[in-house]
């Protein structure tokens, strides 16, 4: 309701996440959801600094859209770290989260976690 009444559109970008993020809002935002992209896990290059508020930037002038929730995920151990960034009209928003186990549970407990951190922002 944050987005439909501001008029605003969505775009979400996850890494690592196999869909999880999409399949989570999908439904729920309807034509609200403008686009969803889902990548693999990124190769890393040393002394290469990945930025995903950066990814998100790049997302929300290419598909021209108000809002953009970039999520990435990373196997630690055996939880999953979750990195999620937030780019609107007001600014950007980034926060680091702990998703409690790995696999198909860690990826549905990521999608929660960008979901809630999606929520707050709108607020």
């Amino acid at each position: 309701s944050a987005l439909a009444s501001r008029s605003w559109r969505l775009a979400t970008v996850e890494i690592a996440t196999r869909g999880s993020v999409a399949a989570l809002l999908g439904e729920g935002l309807g034509e609200r959801l403008a686009a969803a992209h889902v990548l693999a896990a990124p190769a890393a290059t040393p002394g290469d600094r990945f930025s995903l508020e950066g990814l998100a930037r790049t997302v929300r002038a290419t598909e021209n859209v108000d809002v953009v929730l970039a999520v990435r995920a990373t196997t630690r151990g055996a939880d999953m770290a979750v990195s999620i960034a937030v780019v609107d009209p007001r600014g950007s928003h980034r926060e680091r989260r702990l998703a409690f186990l790995g696999g198909a549970i860690g990826r549905s407990r990521a999608a929660l976690l960008a979901a809630a951190v999606l929520h707050e922002r709108l607020r």
